[in-house]
């Protein structure tokens, strides 16, 4: 870009708003991934909740860009750029403690089992901790039941372009054991309307409740 004004230049491009908006000044700033930031309360993992410590230590030490490595939904690598969803989020981000029902006695205690058997601050993130955090998702979900909330109808109206097909996928896949799409069964890996009605009627729950956690 040499002999370039890169501020005209940034104005010029398709994202001018964007930069109008943050400004085309120098900034510094941090890359990291979400795993590897932790609070002593999360669960085996960096968790949502815990950008809150980055967003602090930015501030202190004049950083005005945080940059996150994808928080889409792993495949089955854990890798964050081999995601099943280009919209859907990893779940194992979830600050469960922050959740409406959390707090009752026999979820806080799970909580503490969990947070005990995977503890942060280890060499490597042991991935089994997704199953458990799922699983504890799931007795919180249908402790409390599904939110009869304008903001969840909200949610699922503007992103039911993707929402839908996305949980309706996630419980084909648990019934398939984990199987990829193509080795389905043939009336869902071809994507039978009749058959997929059946399915859906037949796993509401499960299919609310992938909904639910996005």
């Amino acid at each position: 870009m040499s002999g370039v004004n890169l501020s005209k230049y940034q104005l010029g491009t398709y994202s001018k708003n964007k930069w109008q908006r943050v400004g085309t000044h120098k900034r510094a700033g941090v890359v990291v991934p979400l795993f590897s930031i932790y609070f002593q309360k999360s669960l085996g993992i960096g968790e949502l909740e815990d950008l809150k410590l980055v967003i602090d230590w930015a501030n202190k030490t004049g950083n005005s860009v945080i940059q996150l490595l994808p928080l889409n939904e792993f495949g089955p690598t854990f890798c964050p750029y081999d995601s099943l969803s280009s919209f859907a989020l990893e779940p194992v981000y979830i600050s469960l403690r922050m959740i409406p029902g959390a707090e009752k006695k026999s979820i806080k205690t799970k909580l503490e089992n969990i947070r005990k058997a995977y503890p942060t601050g280890k060499s490597h993130v042991d991935y089994r901790i997704k199953k458990e955090k799922i699983e504890l998702a799931w007795d919180i979900f249908n402790e409390e039941g599904c939110p009869n909330t304008e903001e969840f109808k909200k949610f699922i109206g503007g992103n039911s372009y993707w929402l839908l097909d996305f949980a309706l996928f996630k419980v084909l896949k648990d019934y398939h054991r984990g199987r990829p799409w193509y080795d389905w069964e043939d009336r869902y890996k071809n994507r039978n309307i009749d058959e997929l009605e059946i399915f859906k009627k037949e796993h509401e729950r499960e299919i609310l409740f992938q909904i639910w956690i996005q």
